[in-house]
Protein backbone atom coordinates (compact mmCIF):
# COMPACT_ATOMS: atom_id res chain seq x y z
CA UNK A 1 0.00 0.00 0.00
CA UNK A 2 1.36 3.15 -0.94
CA UNK A 3 1.85 5.96 1.97
CA UNK A 4 1.27 9.13 0.39
CA UNK A 5 2.03 12.69 1.29
CA UNK A 6 1.43 15.65 -0.70
CA UNK A 7 2.28 19.22 0.42
CA UNK A 8 0.71 22.03 -0.67
CA UNK A 9 0.84 26.28 -0.73
CA UNK A 10 -3.02 26.76 -0.84
CA UNK A 11 -4.85 30.21 0.12
CA UNK A 12 -8.47 29.57 0.85
CA UNK A 13 -11.22 32.45 2.22
CA UNK A 14 -13.77 32.44 4.44
CA UNK A 15 -16.07 34.31 6.47
CA UNK A 16 -15.24 34.47 9.93
CA UNK A 17 -17.52 36.76 12.15
CA UNK A 18 -19.18 39.03 8.30
CA UNK A 19 -15.53 39.58 7.90
CA UNK A 20 -13.40 38.48 4.66
CA UNK A 21 -9.69 37.03 5.97
CA UNK A 22 -7.20 35.10 4.47
CA UNK A 23 -6.43 31.74 6.15
CA UNK A 24 -3.06 29.77 4.74
CA UNK A 25 -3.54 25.68 4.17
CA UNK A 26 0.42 24.58 4.89
CA UNK A 27 0.33 21.46 4.10
CA UNK A 28 -2.46 18.68 3.20
CA UNK A 29 -1.40 15.26 3.94
CA UNK A 30 -3.23 12.00 2.25
CA UNK A 31 -2.50 8.69 3.61
CA UNK A 32 -4.27 5.20 2.85
CA UNK A 33 -6.43 3.58 5.57
CA UNK A 34 -4.95 0.91 7.00
CA UNK A 35 -8.28 -1.10 6.37
CA UNK A 36 -8.21 -1.09 3.06
CA UNK A 37 -7.78 -4.43 1.34
CA UNK A 38 -6.89 -6.01 -2.18
CA UNK A 39 -10.39 -5.64 -3.01
CA UNK A 40 -12.71 -2.60 -2.22
CA UNK A 41 -13.32 -0.35 0.56
CA UNK A 42 -15.31 3.51 0.58
CA UNK A 43 -17.23 5.85 2.23
CA UNK A 44 -16.46 6.79 5.64
CA UNK A 45 -18.68 8.18 8.81
CA UNK A 46 -17.76 9.54 11.48
CA UNK A 47 -19.19 6.83 14.80
CA UNK A 48 -18.88 7.19 18.44
CA UNK A 49 -15.17 6.73 19.10
CA UNK A 50 -14.16 5.85 15.30
CA UNK A 51 -16.08 5.51 11.90
CA UNK A 52 -17.87 2.86 9.53
CA UNK A 53 -16.75 2.17 6.39
CA UNK A 54 -18.24 -0.70 3.55
CA UNK A 55 -16.24 -3.37 2.16
CA UNK A 56 -16.78 -6.61 -0.02
CA UNK A 57 -13.90 -7.88 1.71
CA UNK A 58 -14.76 -11.42 3.90
CA UNK A 59 -12.10 -13.55 4.87
CA UNK A 60 -9.24 -12.97 2.32
CA UNK A 61 -11.91 -13.43 -0.48
CA UNK A 62 -13.90 -11.09 -2.30
CA UNK A 63 -17.26 -11.43 -1.07
CA UNK A 64 -20.46 -10.89 -3.30
CA UNK A 65 -21.79 -7.80 -1.36
CA UNK A 66 -20.87 -5.35 0.67
CA UNK A 67 -21.09 -5.63 4.83
CA UNK A 68 -20.88 -2.20 7.18
CA UNK A 69 -17.91 -2.16 9.24
CA UNK A 70 -16.80 0.16 12.37
CA UNK A 71 -13.93 0.95 13.51
CA UNK A 72 -13.09 1.44 16.77
CA UNK A 73 -9.77 3.95 16.93
CA UNK A 74 -9.28 4.07 20.76
CA UNK A 75 -9.39 0.35 20.42
CA UNK A 76 -7.97 -0.70 17.32
CA UNK A 77 -10.47 -2.79 16.62
CA UNK A 78 -12.39 -3.67 13.69
CA UNK A 79 -15.91 -5.39 13.92
CA UNK A 80 -19.18 -6.19 11.58
CA UNK A 81 -21.11 -2.79 12.05
CA UNK A 82 -23.94 -4.99 9.52
CA UNK A 83 -25.26 -7.49 12.52
CA UNK A 84 -26.18 -3.76 14.78
CA UNK A 85 -28.66 -3.42 11.96
CA UNK A 86 -29.96 -6.99 12.29
CA UNK A 87 -30.63 -7.54 8.26
CA UNK A 88 -28.52 -9.64 6.14
CA UNK A 89 -28.82 -7.24 3.26
CA UNK A 90 -25.92 -5.66 0.96
CA UNK A 91 -25.14 -2.31 2.98
CA UNK A 92 -23.05 0.96 2.59
CA UNK A 93 -23.30 4.36 2.69
CA UNK A 94 -24.84 4.76 6.69
CA UNK A 95 -25.77 8.18 8.34
CA UNK A 96 -27.08 9.27 11.45
CA UNK A 97 -28.81 11.50 13.54
CA UNK A 98 -27.34 13.51 15.95
CA UNK A 99 -28.53 11.64 18.94
CA UNK A 100 -27.69 8.07 16.97
CA UNK A 101 -31.31 7.54 17.59
CA UNK A 102 -32.08 6.70 13.99
CA UNK A 103 -29.70 5.19 11.13
CA UNK A 104 -30.34 5.78 7.39
CA UNK A 105 -28.02 3.40 4.95
CA UNK A 106 -27.71 2.33 1.15
CA UNK A 107 -28.96 -1.50 0.72
CA UNK A 108 -29.56 -3.73 -1.83
CA UNK A 109 -30.64 -7.69 -2.51
CA UNK A 110 -28.28 -8.28 -4.95
CA UNK A 111 -24.84 -6.93 -5.98
CA UNK A 112 -24.74 -3.51 -7.27
CA UNK A 113 -21.83 -1.28 -7.55
CA UNK A 114 -22.69 2.05 -7.20
CA UNK A 115 -24.61 3.00 -10.78
CA UNK A 116 -23.23 0.47 -13.00
CA UNK A 117 -25.56 -0.65 -15.96
CA UNK A 118 -28.14 -2.98 -14.32
CA UNK A 119 -28.98 -6.28 -15.49
CA UNK A 120 -31.80 -8.58 -15.26
CA UNK A 121 -29.96 -9.91 -11.88
CA UNK A 122 -29.74 -6.92 -10.56
CA UNK A 123 -31.47 -5.11 -7.91
CA UNK A 124 -32.05 -1.48 -7.42
CA UNK A 125 -30.27 0.02 -4.44
CA UNK A 126 -32.55 1.84 -1.94
CA UNK A 127 -32.43 3.68 1.23
CA UNK A 128 -33.70 1.94 4.41
CA UNK A 129 -34.07 3.68 8.02
CA UNK A 130 -34.18 2.16 11.53
CA UNK A 131 -34.64 2.96 15.25
CA UNK A 132 -32.22 2.34 17.63
CA UNK A 133 -33.87 0.17 20.03
CA UNK A 134 -31.96 -1.89 23.44
CA UNK A 135 -28.30 -1.83 21.66
CA UNK A 136 -29.45 -2.76 17.89
CA UNK A 137 -30.87 -0.76 15.29
CA UNK A 138 -34.35 -2.31 14.33
CA UNK A 139 -37.94 -1.87 12.94
CA UNK A 140 -35.97 -1.27 9.44
CA UNK A 141 -38.53 0.32 6.96
CA UNK A 142 -37.38 1.48 3.52
CA UNK A 143 -38.22 4.88 2.67
CA UNK A 144 -41.87 5.51 0.91
CA UNK A 145 -39.81 7.05 -2.15
CA UNK A 146 -37.64 4.09 -3.17
CA UNK A 147 -38.83 2.04 -6.38
CA UNK A 148 -37.58 -1.09 -7.92
CA UNK A 149 -37.25 1.02 -11.35
CA UNK A 150 -34.71 2.93 -10.69
CA UNK A 151 -31.44 3.62 -7.99
CA UNK A 152 -32.00 5.98 -4.46
CA UNK A 153 -28.91 6.33 -2.58
CA UNK A 154 -26.26 7.18 -0.45
CA UNK A 155 -27.51 9.31 2.25
CA UNK A 156 -26.88 12.83 3.90
CA UNK A 157 -28.42 14.72 6.89
CA UNK A 158 -28.20 18.29 7.07
CA UNK A 159 -27.12 20.06 10.65
CA UNK A 160 -30.69 20.54 11.81
CA UNK A 161 -31.79 17.20 11.13
CA UNK A 162 -34.62 17.88 8.82
CA UNK A 163 -33.53 17.48 5.58
CA UNK A 164 -32.31 14.14 3.79
CA UNK A 165 -29.80 14.47 0.71
CA UNK A 166 -29.58 11.75 -1.50
CA UNK A 167 -28.62 10.36 -5.19
CA UNK A 168 -31.12 8.75 -7.84
CA UNK A 169 -31.43 7.89 -11.91
CA UNK A 170 -35.18 8.22 -10.85
CA UNK A 171 -37.37 9.70 -14.16
CA UNK A 172 -36.82 13.97 -14.89
CA UNK A 173 -32.94 14.13 -13.73
CA UNK A 174 -30.89 16.01 -15.79
CA UNK A 175 -28.46 12.99 -16.27
CA UNK A 176 -27.41 9.33 -15.05
CA UNK A 177 -27.94 10.26 -11.72
CA UNK A 178 -29.08 13.34 -10.01
CA UNK A 179 -28.49 15.09 -6.35
CA UNK A 180 -32.35 15.20 -4.33
CA UNK A 181 -33.35 16.27 -1.21
CA UNK A 182 -36.78 15.80 0.73
CA UNK A 183 -37.89 17.46 3.98
CA UNK A 184 -37.93 14.50 7.10
CA UNK A 185 -41.19 14.43 8.75
CA UNK A 186 -42.04 12.30 11.73
CA UNK A 187 -43.12 8.33 11.46
CA UNK A 188 -41.07 7.61 8.30
CA UNK A 189 -43.00 10.46 6.10
CA UNK A 190 -41.13 12.44 3.52
CA UNK A 191 -42.27 15.08 1.55
CA UNK A 192 -41.20 14.86 -2.03
CA UNK A 193 -38.19 14.57 -3.69
CA UNK A 194 -36.88 17.51 -5.03
CA UNK A 195 -33.99 17.80 -7.92
CA UNK A 196 -31.19 20.07 -6.50
CA UNK A 197 -31.52 21.56 -10.49
CA UNK A 198 -28.93 22.14 -12.97
CA UNK A 199 -26.82 24.18 -11.25
CA UNK A 200 -25.75 21.12 -9.53
CA UNK A 201 -26.68 18.55 -11.55
CA UNK A 202 -25.32 17.88 -14.97
CA UNK A 203 -25.61 14.78 -17.67
CA UNK A 204 -23.32 12.55 -15.85
CA UNK A 205 -23.15 11.11 -12.83
CA UNK A 206 -23.92 13.48 -9.76
CA UNK A 207 -23.67 11.23 -6.07
CA UNK A 208 -22.56 10.69 -3.42
CA UNK A 209 -24.00 14.06 -1.34
CA UNK A 210 -22.21 14.90 1.83
CA UNK A 211 -23.61 18.34 3.90
CA UNK A 212 -20.89 19.43 6.54
CA UNK A 213 -21.48 20.91 9.70
CA UNK A 214 -21.27 24.48 8.49
CA UNK A 215 -23.63 23.59 5.68
CA UNK A 216 -21.38 22.74 2.76
CA UNK A 217 -22.90 20.15 0.48
CA UNK A 218 -19.82 17.93 -0.92
CA UNK A 219 -20.66 15.31 -4.10
CA UNK A 220 -19.14 13.87 -6.76
CA UNK A 221 -19.40 14.18 -10.52
CA UNK A 222 -18.22 13.32 -13.79
CA UNK A 223 -20.39 15.59 -15.49
CA UNK A 224 -17.97 18.49 -15.05
CA UNK A 225 -14.84 19.62 -16.39
CA UNK A 226 -12.71 18.20 -13.46
CA UNK A 227 -9.07 16.21 -13.33
CA UNK A 228 -10.91 12.69 -14.44
CA UNK A 229 -13.62 10.19 -13.66
CA UNK A 230 -15.60 11.34 -10.69
CA UNK A 231 -14.49 14.60 -9.10
CA UNK A 232 -15.28 15.80 -5.69
CA UNK A 233 -17.13 18.75 -5.54
CA UNK A 234 -18.62 21.52 -3.02
CA UNK A 235 -21.88 24.14 -2.44
CA UNK A 236 -23.00 26.15 0.21
CA UNK A 237 -26.25 25.73 1.00
CA UNK A 238 -26.80 28.65 3.29
CA UNK A 239 -25.28 31.20 0.23
CA UNK A 240 -26.05 29.68 -3.44
CA UNK A 241 -22.63 29.72 -3.87
CA UNK A 242 -21.10 28.64 -7.34
CA UNK A 243 -20.12 25.20 -7.67
CA UNK A 244 -16.32 24.46 -6.67
CA UNK A 245 -13.94 22.02 -7.77
CA UNK A 246 -11.48 20.77 -4.68
CA UNK A 247 -7.52 20.70 -5.59
CA UNK A 248 -5.57 18.14 -7.04
CA UNK A 249 -4.51 16.05 -3.87
CA UNK A 250 -8.47 15.34 -3.23
CA UNK A 251 -9.16 15.07 -6.83
CA UNK A 252 -7.51 12.59 -9.22
CA UNK A 253 -7.25 11.62 -12.51
CA UNK A 254 -9.18 8.70 -11.37
CA UNK A 255 -12.49 8.19 -10.03
CA UNK A 256 -12.68 10.35 -6.40
CA UNK A 257 -16.01 10.14 -4.04
CA UNK A 258 -17.66 9.20 -0.98
CA UNK A 259 -15.84 12.40 0.72
CA UNK A 260 -16.70 13.28 3.86
CA UNK A 261 -15.22 15.79 6.81
CA UNK A 262 -15.05 16.11 10.26
CA UNK A 263 -16.77 19.05 11.99
CA UNK A 264 -12.82 20.38 12.80
CA UNK A 265 -12.90 21.10 9.19
CA UNK A 266 -8.99 19.43 9.79
CA UNK A 267 -9.47 15.89 9.04
CA UNK A 268 -11.75 14.04 5.99
CA UNK A 269 -12.02 11.36 4.09
CA UNK A 270 -12.38 10.91 -0.11
CA UNK A 271 -12.92 6.78 -1.74
CA UNK A 272 -10.84 6.74 -4.77
CA UNK A 273 -9.15 4.16 -7.30
CA UNK A 274 -6.16 6.38 -8.12
CA UNK A 275 -4.24 3.16 -6.83
CA UNK A 276 -5.60 0.67 -8.34
CA UNK A 277 -7.99 -0.52 -11.48
CA UNK A 278 -11.60 1.10 -11.98
CA UNK A 279 -12.83 -2.32 -9.82
CA UNK A 280 -11.18 -1.84 -6.76
CA UNK A 281 -11.43 1.25 -4.61
CA UNK A 282 -10.03 2.57 -1.35
CA UNK A 283 -9.92 5.43 1.62
CA UNK A 284 -8.14 7.98 2.01
CA UNK A 285 -7.86 9.70 4.92
CA UNK A 286 -6.76 13.40 4.60
CA UNK A 287 -5.35 15.73 6.90
CA UNK A 288 -5.45 19.48 6.36
CA UNK A 289 -2.78 20.92 8.54
CA UNK A 290 -3.59 25.32 9.04
CA UNK A 291 -1.53 28.08 9.75
CA UNK A 292 -4.59 29.69 11.41
CA UNK A 293 -6.42 28.37 14.25
CA UNK A 294 -9.92 28.82 12.93
CA UNK A 295 -10.15 26.96 9.85
CA UNK A 296 -12.91 26.70 7.16
CA UNK A 297 -12.13 24.73 4.31
CA UNK A 298 -12.47 27.32 1.45
CA UNK A 299 -10.27 26.42 -1.28
CA UNK A 300 -8.88 28.28 -4.16
CA UNK A 301 -8.39 27.02 -7.91
CA UNK A 302 -4.86 27.87 -7.64
CA UNK A 303 -2.25 25.67 -5.77
CA UNK A 304 0.91 24.50 -5.80
CA UNK A 305 1.48 20.61 -5.68
CA UNK A 306 4.81 19.13 -4.66
CA UNK A 307 5.85 15.36 -3.92
CA UNK A 308 9.02 14.02 -3.40
CA UNK A 309 9.26 13.52 -7.30
CA UNK A 310 7.72 16.32 -8.95
CA UNK A 311 6.25 19.93 -8.57
CA UNK A 312 3.99 21.61 -10.74
CA UNK A 313 1.54 24.94 -10.85
CA UNK A 314 -2.07 23.52 -11.17
CA UNK A 315 -4.80 26.20 -12.59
Amino acid sequence: MKNVTYTFLLFIVCSINNLHAQIAISSIELEPLAENTIHSEFGVTPYLDGYIFASNFKDYKKASHYNLYYKNCKKNRVTLFSAILDTQLNQSSVVFTEDKSRVFFTSNLAPSDKFKKRSKETITLKLFTAEFVNGRYKNIKSLPFNSNEYNVAFPSISPDGKKLYFSSDMPGGFGGSDIYVVDIKDDNKYSKPKNLGSKLNTKGRDNYPFVSNDNILYFSSDGRKGYGGLDVYKYDLAFDSEVMLLNKGVNSEKDDFAFSVLENNETAFVSTNRYKDERNDEILKIKFNYSNSSPNLELEKDISFKNSKTEVAVK
